[in-house]
């Protein structure tokens, strides 16, 4: 074999490399960006891994592999995080619990407390007694520093009122959280509507982490006010965002409710003594908007 066929093999080999890889490393590193940011994937599987098997699923599905949703509901489970105090802060972080701190704090006490004690590497139903008693002594000694101190059923009147404003909202936040912070990124074909709504719904990413970083017993206000700075930043911009959609995506933001300003109206005549955080319209609002552009192409 000649020098000249050589070049040419060997220019066609870069040319290969340089064209394919960064489309596929992009996808990679888009998903990986996706399950490093919801707070549903980040403590539960192995975020590498799950990029991995998102790409290699995708490319055996044709026109369905344009939709992140069909991709990811067939992913394996083997991505799962199976180290044991990983399992442990992953099911912690998985619901909102009312303690005096934040359930990132709360969880970490509870994995620094099971790695104190033994774990008994036999599977017998002594070991399985002893470790109970283990996870049992764990859970109260975070529960003694976190919980027990504050008496909730304690709170009264307007007190009481703010109380189960911040706890619901600190709730809505962890369970619905994740269609707001989750980057999507910008996918191969996606549509320019997707894209613009999903840059306005990730930027109230750090309202929603602020509000999961607090606690519902001790930081009150803080998680009220940051409702409120929702509120009225929806109120400003989303009949603006969402004009220009097609009908088949506004069809669908109508069944999440009345427009802001309607619910709003509805809100100050029929509760006047809540304030427009209470009533949660903007806050609804937003997580349906994070919820449909997770499904939109």
């Amino acid at each position: 074999m000649n020098r000249a066929t050589l070049r040419t093999l060997a220019a066609v080999t870069i040319f290969t490399a340089i064209s394919s890889t960064p489309a596929f490393a992009s996808e990679r590193e888009r998903i990986q960006r996706l399950c490093e940011t919801s707070h549903r994937h980040m403590y539960t599987y192995d975020c590498e891994c799950y990029a991995d098997a998102f790409v290699a699923r995708k490319a055996t599905m044709g026109e369905m592999g344009k939709y992140d949703q069909k991709v990811f509901s067939g992913i394996s489970d083997k991505c799962r995080k199976t180290d044991r105090l990983d399992m442990v802060y992953a099911g912690c972080m998985s619901s909102a619990q009312t303690t005096a701190t934040s359930m990132t704090n709360y969880c970490r006490c509870l994995v620094d407390e099971m790695r104190k004690r033994p774990y008994p590497a036999e599977n017998k139903r002594a070991n399985m007694m002893a470790q109970m008693q283990n996870n049992t002594h764990s859970m109260q000694a975070c529960q003694d520093k976190y919980i027990s101190q504050f008496d909730v059923n304690s709170f009264q009147g307007e007190q009481k009122k703010k109380y189960n404003t911040a706890l619901h909202a600190y709730k809505t936040a962890f369970n619905n959280g994740h269609d707001i912070c989750t980057d999507y990124g910008i996918a191969p074909g996606q549509s320019a509507e997707k894209t613009k709504l999903r840059q306005y719904v990730n930027s109230f990413c750090p309202y929603i982490k602020d509000i999961m970083d607090s606690s519902p017993v001790t930081e009150i206000d803080r998680i009220i006010d940051t409702v409120q700075k929702i509120e009225h930043k929806m109120e400003q911009t989303y009949e603006t965002q969402i004009s220009g959609l097609p009908n088949d995506t506004l069809s669908y933001l109508q069944t999440c409710g009345p427009s802001i300003q309607d619910c709003k109206q509805h809100c100050q005549s029929t509760h006047k003594l809540l304030n427009f955080a209470t009533c949660g319209c903007g806050k609804a609002k937003l997580y349906c908007l994070g919820s449909q552009t997770s499904q939109m192409q």
